[in-house]
Formats: C-alpha cells, sequence, structure tokens
C-alpha cells in the first residue's frame, strides 16, 4: 500500500495494493489539467473504468474515497495552552511535520515533574491534548505556575500555564 502527501499543501492520499506482485512495477501518476491519471510501465491489458490491470494483478476499487487531509506542518511546533489562566483543565496544542515518538511533561515552578501527560508515537499533522490539573498520582494539583515541556527528537519547547483554583 502506498501513499501521496505535500508540505503545506491539501493533498489527497491515494491507497493502492499490489496483489499477487512478483516484481517491482512503477506506477506513475500524471496531472494534466483537468484530471489525473495512472501510467504504468510492464503492465498490459487494462480493463474497466476502475483500473484494472490483468498482468500483474493490479486491481483499484470501483469506490473512490477523497479525505481531505488538511496542512501538513513544515517545522515543530508547541503553542500556548487555552484557556489559560484555567481552571479545572487546560488544553496544549502541538504540530509535528513527521511522525514522532513525543514527550509532554509537566512542572512546578522549582522544576520538579508533576506529571507525565504524553509518552508515545503520534503521526505527522496537527494534534491537542488535555491536562485535567492532576499529577502523576491523580491528586488535584494546587494554584500557581506550571510549566509544559514537549520533546520530539531534536526538538524541545517549554511554556508557561497558570492554574487558578476558586
Amino acid at each position: 500500500m502506498g501513499s501521496f502527501s505535500g508540505q503545506e499543501k491539501e493533498v489527497v492520499i491515494l491507497q493502492f495494493i499490489l496483489e499477487n506482485a512478483t516484481e517491482k512495477t512503477p506506477l506513475i501518476f500524471d496531472q494534466t489539467s483537468n484530471h489525473t491519471f495512472l501510467t504504468t510501465t510492464s503492465l498490459s491489458d487494462v480493463a474497466g473504468t476502475n483500473i484494472n490491470f490483468i498482468d500483474g494483478c493490479v486491481n483499484f476499487s470501483t469506490e473512490i474515497k477523497y479525505i481531505k487531509v488538511g496542512k501538513i506542518p513544515k517545522h515543530f511546533a508547541l503553542y500556548q495552552n487555552f484557556p489559560n489562566p484555567f481552571n479545572p483543565k487546560t488544553e496544549i496544542r502541538f504540530k509535528l511535520p513527521r511522525s514522532s515518538n513525543i514527550v509532554i511533561n509537566i512542572y512546578n515552578v522549582l522544576g520538579e515533574a508533576i506529571c507525565t501527560l504524553v509518552n508515545a508515537q503520534y503521526e505527522q499533522g496537527h494534534h491537542k491534548v488535555v491536562w485535567n490539573g492532576k499529577n502523576k498520582f491523580g491528586n488535584d494539583v494546587t494554584s500557581g505556575i506550571y510549566l509544559y515541556k514537549l520533546e520530539a527528537g531534536d526538538f524541545s519547547r517549554t511554556k508557561k500555564m497558570y492554574l487558578i483554583i476558586i
């Protein structure tokens, strides 16, 4: 299965499956002014409007699905939490230009880790997570200034947030 994407452009992901493939056969997507079409090398006997090749057993479904992906980020970013100040929870947004293992930790002003909010693999794109104002033991933290830090490979950013409990 394969897919195509572009940087900072709206794209459609085209997926295909090569059934019973015994050799590598290039599939080339050519685009002209009003349409996109598929050409290949070494496949013959094209049949049907759903692009069904007999030699090489390349079959495309008659059901075409379009998925709007949106803009793919060019670089990493960590945004200011919202709302800020917050009570009892806040949203932290970030963007990834490529699939990455990320860690988001919450710290108090002394630099002590309060909790690990995220430690997982995320796909490229725009993401958000919510912190509920609780520490790693599930207890509510007190009013004050907290820091949140996103780490993804060589990228690292820290921002400040305010929890106000009334």
